[in-house]
């Protein structure tokens, strides 16, 4: 039997899967005809595995059932393990695409050691496939890199080393990147020859090939065999310039993507953009997306923060000096517009550009004239301005604090980037790639969030926007237990100002009344300046009942 088994897994790995599911099917009716259990279960367990991914849903099921009880049976706890890939597709063909990355994740924290190499790799590669059909490019592009530290796995098994060219080729396509999409395409093919196999379908997501066809240059994924969350906007660098990273806008929100859509077609125009809105909107991200989508993008990128750059240097600074022009300038110091040449200065918060600044700004805009300090001599220069601010312009002009000319100089397009409290679909999937990021970056076992987390998170009105958003998973991320986030890991801040139904581990009326008074105790501390007998007095306690109140609650 088992030699039987073995030739329809040469036909399966070769992609012959109607000849593979013939022969599975015959070994797995003889076997149970024999009491021979064990190679009934293995031949169950491939044709699970196969008809998975082939549609055939309930039938796949019923034997991946079985195959359960056998090794249960038997004590194969390991083996069983290994059944939850299989219960990974079913999950991924039925779109349930939570149940699949729990079930991807606990493979991966389970999946320890040289001995699960294949596993790992094969759970990497469904964990890209969810993100592709949710449109995630984000979560695909992280998931590739994640997958390429496994290269020990890659060297050795060489049919995943070609899947993982396959989809390689894919996502460098669905971003726009189409000559590595056409060379990781072309490794492919020379290793699938190499290794005799018919077809490179199985290796596509479902074995749907022409999901790996489609996709637009211009960054968003409009196959709706891919998307069935909606599509994710991103920039062109995700994979071929790593080190550019952060330059991603991720967002599921049809009028978003509208919006940056028409930011695209006026990219390549070389006036001036004015961006608005709140602090942590992704603005400066939108200034690189920018930047990188016009004829500029092989030229500098300059951002200068207007606010944190003091009044006194800004001039000397954009435009640069030399050497002896004020005290201090012991040497010659180029500006940022020499430094940015042909390329872009996105200035953020321009709206607390000082008053005399601003005369020498529009000069510049104006005619591209300006002067280095301590010199006589005009020079030129050619670099393009992005300007951003959280102000409301139109009544600085009003109040005199912004001269009107510049602001119509500037104000040639202007865009206003929604809040995050706008845009309530985006939190989830950003979430989601916050975590991916911090388990990355911090070297965490893969984690998620729990459903009342993510509507915890949804409900709240997030006045920090994104930058608030990354800071509270990362904080989540490293109090939660067994790489899960629950609503009660959150911030009291954040729990304080919504009300949410019953998590696992988490009492909503207690955790609620908890947090309410956790931030009483911390008010009265500081009013009182950490003087804890006026603070007992003010909240109506008694001494050592504050004390015990603030120990519970983990306060210094």
């Amino acid at each position: 039997m088992g030699l039987w088994v073995n030739r329809a897994l040469i036909y399966k790995y070769r992609g012959e899967y109607s000849k593979a599911v013939r022969l599975l099917r015959n070994v797995y009716g003889l076997s149970l005809r024999k009491g021979q259990v064990y190679s009934a279960a293995k031949a169950s367990s491939n044709l699970a595995s196969i008809l998975a991914r082939r549609g055939s849903l309930e039938e796949a099921d019923s034997y991946l059932n079985f195959t359960r009880r056998i090794y249960e049976a038997t004590g194969n706890s390991e083996q069983n393990k290994s059944l939850n890939l299989t219960r990974a597709i079913l999950h991924i063909r039925k779109k349930q695409f939570s149940k699949a990355i729990d079930t991807i994740c606990d493979v991966l924290n389970e999946s320890h050691g040289a001995a699960f190499k294949r596993d790992r790799l094969t759970a990497g590669f469904l964990m890209l496939e969810v993100f592709i059909r949710r449109g995630d490019m984000v979560g695909a592009g992280d998931t590739l890199a994640n997958i390429a530290k496994e290269k020990e796995g890659l060297e050795k098994y060489s049919s995943k080393r070609m899947i993982y060219f396959y989809l390689y080729s894919f996502v460098a396509r669905a971003t726009g990147n189409a000559k590595e999409a056409r060379e990781y395409h072309e490794r492919g093919e020379v290793l699938r020859k190499k290794l005799g196999i018919v077809s490179p379908d199985k290796w596509m997501p479902g074995g749907e090939k022409r999901i790996f066809l489609t996709g637009s240059s211009g960054g968003v994924i409009k196959n709706e065999n891919v998307a069935e969350t909606g599509s994710v906007y991103f920039s062109r660098d995700i994979l071929s310039n790593r080190k550019a990273r952060g330059s991603e806008f991720i967002t599921v929100d049809e009028r978003i993507k509208r919006l940056l859509q028409r930011i695209k077609e006026i990219s390549s125009i070389p006036l001036p953009i004015l961006l608005c809105g709140d602090t942590g909107t992704g603005k400066d991200i939108i200034a690189r997306m920018i930047h990188g989508w016009s004829e500029r993008n092989t030229m500098p990128f300059v951002s200068v923060n207007v606010a944190a750059l003091a009044p006194s240097l800004f001039e000397s600074s954009f435009f640069g000096h030399v050497k002896g022009a004020f005290t201090g300038a012991v040497g010659d110091n180029i500006g940022f517009v020499e430094a940015a040449g042909n390329g872009t200065i996105f200035l953020d918060e321009i709206g607390e550009l000082r008053a005399d600044l601003q005369t020498k700004l529009l000069r510049y805009l104006d005619s591209g004239e300006y002067l280095v300090v301590g010199e006589s001599k005009v020079k030129m220069g050619s670099a393009r301005i992005i300007a951003a601010t959280n102000k409301n312009l139109e009544s600085a002009v009003e109040k005199g604090e912004f001269r009107i000319d510049l602001y119509h100089r500037l104000n040639v397009f202007n865009f206003r980037i929604p809040s995050l409290a706008e845009r309530k679909c985006d939190i989830e999937i950003m979430a989601g790639y916050f975590i991916r990021k911090a388990c990355g970056d911090f070297n965490i076992a893969p984690a998620r969030l729990s459903e009342n987390a993510t509507k915890v998170l949804e409900r709240y009105s997030w006045p920090g926007n994104v930058r608030q958003l990354k800071n509270e998973i990362i904080r989540a991320l490293f109090r939660a237990k067994s790489g899960f986030i629950r609503a009660s890991d959150l911030s009291s801040v954040i729990l304080a100002e919504t009300v949410i139904s019953n998590d696992a581990g988490y009492h909503s009326l207690d955790e609620r009344m908890a947090v309410m008074e956790k931030e009483e105790i911390v008010k009265a501390l500081r009013e009182t300046r950490g003087n804890r007998s006026m603070a007992a007095r003010l909240l109506g306690l008694e001494r050592p009942t504050l004390i015990y109140r603030i120990k519970r609650h983990g306060l210094n």
